[in-house]
């Protein structure tokens, strides 16, 4: 959601992605009954889907988690050499 006064930014593929992956970093620092509440609105909205459609966006978001936690990791690392 984008609410403020200035222009809508240019959306490119990476800032697409890189919006993505940030945002599910952030739910994955949800206090526990915040996160267990985004999961069960995610998994409402996984099963109004086709199953192939629901499989396929599971995988995603597992893929994207998996994604942001390598980033956690590799920020940390480099925070720590630094």
């Amino acid at each position: 959601m984008y609410e403020n006064e200035r222009p809508l930014p240019a959306v490119t593929r990476d800032t697409l992605l890189r919006a993505t992956i940030q945002n599910t970093a952030l739910m994955a620092s949800f206090a526990e009954p915040v996160r267990n509440e985004v999961q069960r609105a995610l998994v409402a909205g996984l099963e109004a889907l086709e199953l192939e459609d629901a499989e396929a966006l599971a995988r995603h978001h597992e893929d994207l988690l998996a994604l942001a936690a390598w980033c956690s990791r590799t920020e940390l690392a480099e925070a720590e050499a630094s």
